[in-house]
């Protein structure tokens, strides 16, 4: 997470400005709350609890906001495939709606991380090695849901996240020290509303045209 923290504050400007001040922390895994229901945000970015927080090495102060402007709610698919594909589905979902109850304002983001490796050791199942055949087909498939998860296009609209992307490696989790992001087709391509470059401009975007007039 700390990496998509520092590709926030380094390619816009205004998260930027305002980590520089002190006028933006971040949190992982921040418990949120939302009336009586709670969700773990794997990524909160807001304001302060205590004004002009000093920044870290990252450029942002890392410190529970005060309340969330950004939230991110990130997720891995690097085994089993099928069944995991259904777990994030509802993730979103209840993400989605978990937000659309917090604050309509706040930048959601959804990011999930795609293993592409034609097989995986699990270190739950007795280190068994699964195979996945047809991998690259299941990756579009995967790629396919995330591009059907609504895409915000008014501001306060429910239902919608304002960015979504997925990121595609080959690791098999045998050799441990082999880990290859994957740039090829079913990756997402530059130009594609799933690639990462894309996701942190949709989010810089949407934080500055909300927040700026705060």
């Amino acid at each position: 997470m700390e990496l998509i923290v520092n590709d926030l504050v380094h390619t816009c400007k205004f998260i930027g400005e305002l980590a520089a001040e002190g006028e933006l922390v971040y949190a992982i895994n921040e418990t949120t709350y939302a009336g009586n229901e709670d969700w773990k945000l794997d990524l909160a970015m807001g304001p302060p609890m205590h004004p002009l927080m000093k920044p870290g090495p990252m450029q942002i102060a890392r410190a529970k906001p005060a309340s969330v402007w950004i939230a991110v709610e990130a997720k891995t698919i690097m085994t089993k495939h099928t069944g995991a594909r259904k777990n994030r589905r509802r993730d979103i979902g209840a993400f989605r709606d978990f937000m659309d109850n917090y604050e309509t304002r706040a930048v959601r983001g959804t990011i999930a991380v795609v293993n592409m490796a034609k097989q995986f050791k699990s270190q739950l199942v007795g280190k068994k090695v699964t195979p996945h055949p047809d991998i690259e087909r299941i990756v579009e498939e995967i790629a396919a849901m995330y591009r059907n998860v609504p895409l915000r296009s008014v501001e306060g609209e429910r239902g919608t996240v304002d960015a979504n992307c997925i990121i595609v490696v080959d690791y098999d989790n045998i050799d441990l020290n082999r880990t290859a992001l994957v740039t090829r087709k079913p990756a997402p391509q530059e130009g594609d509303p799933l690639h990462y470059l894309n996701f942190l401009r949709r989010i810089c975007d949407s934080f500055e045209r909300r927040w700026r007039s705060r």
